[in-house]
C-alpha cells in the first residue's frame, strides 16, 4: 500500500514560529534611541521601504521580534534556486510577503518566516516528490478556496505524487485535485525543519565577535559590528548617554563586551587621526 508522505503543520504553529512567547532574536537588532531603549525593534522595521515599515514595527511590539528573510537566505534554508524564485513571483505563483513594485532594487524581495515555510514545503513537493509546476499550480488554485497561504497553513500530505490536504470542515484528507480521500502515515514536519534551519540561520559566526565591517546595502553601508547589521553608530551614542559595555550589551545581546570595546577603540583612533 503506497505510503502517504506527511507535510503537515497548522496555522497555530506558524504564528508560535513567527513570534515565541518568549524572546525569539532576530538576525540582528537596533535599539530606535537611547532615550527608550526598551524600545527593542528588528532591524528590518528601521530600514524597511517606507509602505512596509509601519507593519514591521507594529509587529515588533513588546519584546516580540519577527524573521525577515533575503532571497540569499531563503535560497539558503529551502534549496530553491534564485531563479525559482524570480520565475514564481513573475509568475505569481509564490510572491514574498514583503516586496518593492520593483523587484530589482536592492532589497526589493523580503520574505517572512511564513513565507519560508511554504517556499521549503513547495522544494520538498517538487524535489522529494516530484510534483511538476503544472500539477502544483492547479494544486494552488484549488486550496485558495481553503487558505490564502495554502503552503504554510494547511496540514498538507502526497499520495501517488498528488498533493492532499485535511479539510478544515471534515478533517477527512482528500486529494486537492481529484478530491479523493486518504489514510495518513506521518513522516516530516517541515516546520520544525524550517525553525530549526533559521535557528542555526541565526547564530552569529565566531570569527566575527570583535570585528567591525561595512557592506554595500546593509544599513545605508555604515560601519557595524561583524555579523550584526547593528551600526557602530548605535554603540556610541549608548555611550555618550553614559551606559558601560554590560549595559550596551544587555540592550544588543547580540553582542559582546569585545564588540563594544573595538567599536570604542575605533572611534578614539579615528578622533586621535583627526
Amino acid at each position: 500500500m503506497p505510503q502517504l508522505a506527511w507535510l503537515a503543520f497548522h496555522h497555530q504553529h506558524v504564528e508560535q514560529a513567527l513570534v515565541h512567547s518568549g524572546k525569539l532574536r532576530a538576525f540582528d537588532k537596533a535599539v530606535q534611541r537611547p532615550e527608550a531603549p526598551q524600545e527593542q525593534l528588528a532591524s528590518f522595521a528601521l530600514d524597511a521601504p517606507p509602505r512596509f515599515r509601519n507593519h514591521a514595527m507594529a509587529m515588533t511590539e513588546a519584546t516580540n521580534i519577527v524573521r525577515f528573510f533575503g532571497a540569499d537566505h531563503v535560497q539558503r534554508l529551502t534549496g530553491l534556486s534564485s531563479f525559482q524564485l524570480r520565475e514564481w513571483d513573475k509568475a505569481g505563483f509564490f510572491a514574498p510577503q514583503y516586496a518593492y513594485e520593483n523587484r530589482r532594487v536592492a532589497a526589493g524581495r523580503v520574505y517572512s518566516f511564513q513565507d519560508l515555510v511554504g517556499l521549503r514545503t513547495l522544494a520538498v513537493l517538487s524535489k522529494t516528490h516530484r510534483i511538476r509546476l503544472p500539477e502544483l499550480k492547479k494544486t494552488a488554485k484549488s486550496l485558495s478556496q481553503w487558505s490564502r497561504t495554502p503552503w504554510s497553513s494547511l496540514t498538507l500530505y502526497v499520495l501517488n505524487r498528488e498533493v492532499h490536504f485535511q479539510n478544515p470542515v471534515t478533517g477527512d484528507i482528500e486529494g486537492a485535485i481529484t478530491g479523493q480521500l486518504a489514510v495518513a502515515i506521518p513522516l516530516e514536519d517541515v516546520m520544525a525543519d524550517m525553525r530549526a534551519e533559521a535557528d542555526r540561520l541565526a547564530e552569529r559566526p565566531r570569527e566575527t565577535i570583535g570585528n567591525l565591517d561595512r557592506r554595500k546595502f546593509r544599513m545605508h553601508n555604515a560601519w557595524c559590528v561583524a555579523g550584526t547589521r547593528i551600526p557602530v553608530s548605535a554603540i556610541y551614542n549608548f555611550t555618550d548617554a553614559g551606559y558601560g559595555p554590560r549595559q550596551i550589551v544587555e540592550q544588543y545581546p547580540d553582542l559582546t563586551v569585545k564588540d563594544i570595546k573595538t567599536a570604542l577603540l575605533r572611534r578614539e583612533e579615528l578622533t586621535q587621526a583627526a
